[in-house]
């Protein structure tokens, strides 16, 4: 009986001193620190000229439309919004995918990440991008948690205010009258 109550004490010991070692083994990574890693994921991607993959992975291309967008594209049927989405990716894919952009995009280095406390539900992920020949560049993204995981929304190039979802709502808005959002993409991919 002793050596029954003995391997209880120790189980019972082995629980709440290894049972609070598990749990921060398992503790959730805070919102910088997730869009930070995927941040990470789509440069590494960029730097082994896979940034199809990068999009497809780190992008939400419906979270993007609806930075764009906004009302004109949460009215949007779910069919028109997913179509949307997809060709928005369609409009970025051959230029990320270009031999001379691929090769300079592997070829930069990527430096100085950092993430700020959430604000409006999204983080902004900041880093240096040198390409080779050219002067560093201060790039900024917008990462969301969309269905469990962060995914970059917008992005900015030099300055925070030259996002493209700032540029693209305000050439939208010039033909939103006579335009849908689908209507608008479709003629960005010709």
């Amino acid at each position: 009986m002793h050596r029954s109550l003995s391997r209880a004490a120790s189980l019972c010991l082995a629980l709440f001193v290894c049972g609070p070692l598990a749990a921060q083994d398992d503790a959730q990574p805070t919102p910088q620190e997730a869009a930070l890693a995927v941040t990470k994921a789509y440069v590494a991607k960029l730097q082994e000229k896979d940034a199809k993959a990068g999009l497809e992975a780190s992008w939400s291309f419906d979270g993007m439309c609806q930075e764009i967008f906004g009302a004109h594209y949460t009215k949007m049927s779910k069919e028109a919004q997913q179509e949307t989405a997809r060709t928005i990716f369609e409009v970025l894919l051959p230029t990320m995918t270009s031999p001379e952009v691929a090769d300079l995009m592997a070829k930069a280095t990527y430096d100085g990440f950092a993430a700020q406390e959430p604000k409006d539900g999204k983080v902004r992920v900041t880093f240096t991008v040198t390409m080779p020949g050219m002067q560093p560049a201060k790039q900024y993204y917008w990462l969301r948690e969309i269905d469990g995981s962060y995914k970059v929304v917008d992005v900015a190039n030099g300055m925070p205010e030259q996002a493209i979802s700032k540029a693209l709502a305000k050439q939208y808005e010039q033909h939103a009258a006579e335009a849908t959002p689908l209507d608008f993409v479709r003629l960005m991919k010709r």
